[in-house]
C-alpha cells in the first residue's frame, strides 16, 4: 500500500490548495484571501472544498457571515504552514547550488605544482 493511500490523501493535492487554504485561515474570510491570491471568490471557495473533500474532514466552519477554522482546521493549519517553509527552504538551497553558491569543491592537489598558487586561491575563493 502507498504512502498516500495509508494517509488517506489522494495524489490530486497541489502546493497551490495548501497556499490557497493557508490564506484563507489567516484571513478568516473568502473575499479578502481570494484577494490576497488574484484568484475569484467562487473558484477558491471551490479549492477549499475539494480540499476538504480529499482530505475526508472539514478545515472550516462557515457561513454566510464569518469563517472559523474547526480544531482539525487549526492542526493542519500549523502542519501546513510548517510544510510550506520546509519547502521554501528546499527551493532556497536548490537556487543555490545552481548559482554556484553552495554545493561541493573537489581540488586536486599536485604538491609542488600547485604549492606556489593554491593557498592563495583557496583564500580568495572563501571570500567570495
Amino acid at each position: 500500500m502507498s504512502a498516500q493511500k495509508r494517509l488517506g490523501v489522494q495524489a490530486s493535492m497541489e502546493l497551490r490548495h495548501l497556499r490557497y487554504f493557508v490564506a484563507v485561515a489567516e484571513e478568516l474570510n473568502f473575499r479578502r484571501a481570494a484577494h490576497r491570491l488574484h484568484v475569484s471568490h467562487p473558484s477558491l471557495s471551490q479549492r477549499i472544498s475539494d480540499l476538504e473533500n480529499e482530505l475526508g474532514m472539514k478545515l472550516l466552519k462557515r457561513n454566510s457571515r464569518r469563517v472559523e477554522l474547526t480544531e482539525a482546521g487549526r492542526v493542519f493549519l500549523a502542519g501546513v504552514r510548517q510544510t510550506l517553509n520546509s519547502i521554501q527552504k528546499v527551493v532556497d538551497q536548490a537556487q543555490e547550488v545552481a548559482k554556484g553558491e553552495r554545493g561541493r569543491l573537489v581540488i586536486g592537489n599536485i604538491g609542488l605544482l600547485t604549492q606556489s598558487f593554491l593557498p592563495a586561491a583557496l583564500a580568495n575563493f572563501r571570500e567570495r
